[in-house]
């Protein structure tokens, strides 16, 4: 639990007292009833769904002691946020500490901090159900694992502790201070060991992503890839390839790989043909691309409606706008 606290939970205050709360969307509530069931507190709605971003709902838990009990339990482990959690476990109940504590911790949350992570299965498995992302690479028969932060070192110590498990050479780290870090997985044996291990270990949110990037092979590519896609939410609807863009997209590698080695051996008219061969393939791909992320989007806004999703007056007045102009 405490992996994924880290990864999607918030240590704040409601009015003088201490808050803990989680966001999640509502199709990925799982967790959020784990941590319910498990410290009490409500789940409510904290948002309402627009276009491709569904409703959001939140787990909350505000009242004083109730608060304490669970921030004393989840900082037991070191963790990113331990920190705040043992702030809001030892909370004062008068009125002026009160509002010097809660400027402790706003103070505390703008600081960088370097403290050290239990890493093991179970946080992991728990950071990859907030902040991760697993995919199948459109070009090759091969799984990604992706955990997001905006501090590096915490992923520094995931990946040390991967490199423990000997599947750490395979993972890197990329990215920066201004926009985020992440670890990345890229190799399909190394990505189903560390799912095998990650849902033994309690994965929940994403358990039927996992389900499906173990049954990968050659055979059902294109198959599971869009089954996973389905799975993956909105966020990468638009930039998802379908199958036969994740064949075009091989061919342009191979075109590519083919040019590379016509230009070192100095084989200028095969190289010209290539090359333009390849220029019309990646013409044709952007052309493709397009149009069937279009097609998409119309499917998305088809099923929304069908739902009973209302176009907004504002958002009206603004398409009517702009069919007139053009």
């Amino acid at each position: 639990m405490i992996g994924f606290f880290d990864g999607d939970g918030c240590v704040t205050t409601h009015g003088r007292n201490p808050k803990l709360c989680i966001s999640q969307s509502y199709t990925s509530g799982e967790v959020l009833l784990l941590f319910n069931r498990a410290f009490g507190g409500g789940i409510y709605r904290n948002g309402v769904g627009k276009g491709l971003q569904v409703t959001a709902i939140q787990w909350e838990l505000k009242s004083g002691d109730a608060v304490r009990s669970a921030a004393a339990q989840l900082a037991q482990l070191p963790s990113l946020k331990q920190d705040q959690l043992l702030m809001a476990a030892d909370w004062p109940r008068y009125a002026q500490e009160q509002r010097i504590r809660k400027a402790m911790l706003r103070s505390l949350k703008d600081t960088e901090s370097y403290c050290s992570v239990h890493c093991s299965w179970g946080y992991l498995a728990g950071f990859l159900d907030a902040e991760g992302c697993i995919s199948i690479a459109a070009k090759s028969c091969s799984v990604i694992l992706r955990w997001s932060q905006k501090r590096k070192h915490v992923l520094t110590q995931m990946k040390k502790f991967l490199d423990n498990q000997s599947i750490g050479l395979h993972a890197h780290t990329y990215g920066n201070d201004s926009t985020g870090w992440v670890l990345v997985m890229a190799n399909l044996q190394a990505c189903q060991t560390a799912l095998r291990e990650m849902m033994a270990a309690g994965l929940l949110n994403k358990r039927p992503s996992a389900e499906v990037a173990l049954a990968l092979s050659s055979s059902n590519h294109g198959q599971l890839r869009s089954e996973l896609r389905k799975l993956s939410g909105n966020q990468s609807m638009r930039r998802h390839l379908d199958t036969d863009g994740c064949q075009r997209s091989r061919e342009i590698r191979r075109l590519s790989m083919s040019l590379r080695r016509l230009q070192l051996s100095d084989q200028v008219e095969a190289a010209l043909e290539v090359g333009a061969r390849l220029a019309d393939l990646k013409a044709q791909h952007s052309l493709l691309n397009k149009q069937s992320e279009i097609a998409t989007l119309r499917a998305h806004v088809r099923n929304l409606l069908k739902a009973g999703a209302t176009v907004s007056p504002r958002q009206a007045a603004r398409d009517m706008e702009h069919n007139r102009c053009a």
